[in-house]
Parts: structure tokens; sequence; C-alpha cells
């Protein structure tokens, strides 16, 4: 039930490398796999002006929808993020669920949001709600952007020709978003 913590130790980090002056928060790149993509969804969405560009793959973006999933692991979920049946785990997920917390006054930045079709761990329905979420927003000026693999599952292509067209698109949406970001 601690989830929330790692959203704020990821939060901590990127505040860290830009107090220090590593770096600034335009150039910023966050990326997350399933429960990364949890982590880095609702850091962006709690703090998005601490980064560039986002990059989302096969999140847990609806916390509250999640335990009624009938893909995945239900009982480890649970016992990891809580449950909505308990009052107290329920306010604790809604604190953080990426989905939950879309600010409408926000322009958030630069997002590309990855899922594949068989993805028997994570619905993909997380992935299509976010997404369309995030392209209704008014306040939203960079882009939004949805890749949906057909023949895809939880950890993406499996043919090698498929995957480097996966990393070459995560880079390359990376590379455009971060290079004129001052």
């Amino acid at each position: 039930l601690n989830k929330k913590n790692s959203i704020l130790d990821f939060k901590k980090a990127a505040e860290y490398l830009i107090n220090e002056g590593y770096t600034k928060p335009k150039k910023i790149a966050a990326i997350g796999s399933s429960h990364g993509g949890l982590i880095v969804a609702a850091a962006v969405i709690n703090k998005p002006q601490l980064f560039g560009a986002a990059v989302i793959d096969v999140g847990v973006l609806d916390m509250l929808r999640f335990e009624k999933s009938e893909v995945g692991s239900t009982y480890t979920n649970i016992s990891e993020f809580g449950s909505i049946k308990n009052e107290a785990e329920f306010k604790n997920l809604l604190s953080y669920s990426p989905y939950q917390n879309v600010d409408y006054s926000v322009n958030y930045p630069s997002i590309l949001i990855m899922t594949g079709s068989d993805d028997t761990r994570v619905p993909p329905y997380h992935s299509f709600k976010f997404a369309a979420k995030l392209q209704q927003n008014p306040s939203q000026k960079a882009p939004i952007l949805l890749w949906s693999q057909d023949k895809t599952g939880h950890y993406g292509a499996n043919e090698f020709n498929a995957k480097i067209k996966e990393f070459a698109t995560v880079y390359n949406f990376l590379f455009q978003e971060l290079k004129n970001n001052n």
C-alpha cells in the first residue's frame, strides 16, 4: 500500500536533477512500463512542470477499475495497491490514480502512451481511456499520442524487427519532443 512512495521518490529524483543544475525540467524524459508506467503517469499528472516528455508503456492508469479487471494478477495487485472496497485504501488509490487526477486546466508535457492489443496483465483500456481523457483536455497543447500494436502482449513485440520499430518509435518521439525544449 506504499506505491505512492514510489511516485514521490520519482518526482524527488527529477527535482534533485533540476535543483543541482544537471538539467532543466523541459529536458527530462520519463519512461515507464507496467507498474513503472503508473509511476511515470502519476508523477507527470501530479507535477507536469518537472518533465519535458513521457512515454507510458502498458501502464496501470485507472487504479479504481484495475481491481475489477479479469486479466492480470488481481490478488497480487490488491496486496500491493489496496482495494477499492476498503475506504482508506480507496482514498489512497484515488489520490494518485493517473486517470482520475487529470486536471483540465493543465497543459501536460508531450506523452506517448503505448499498449498491446493482447496484453493479459494490464488491459489496453487503461491506455485508451487515459489517452482519450488527455486528448479531450481543452488546455492541452503538447501532443498526446496513443500507439496500440496488434497481436502484442504485455512485453511488446516478439519479432526482432518489430521490437526495433518499438524502440525507434520511442526514441524518435523523445528526440522530437525534447530537441526544441529550452
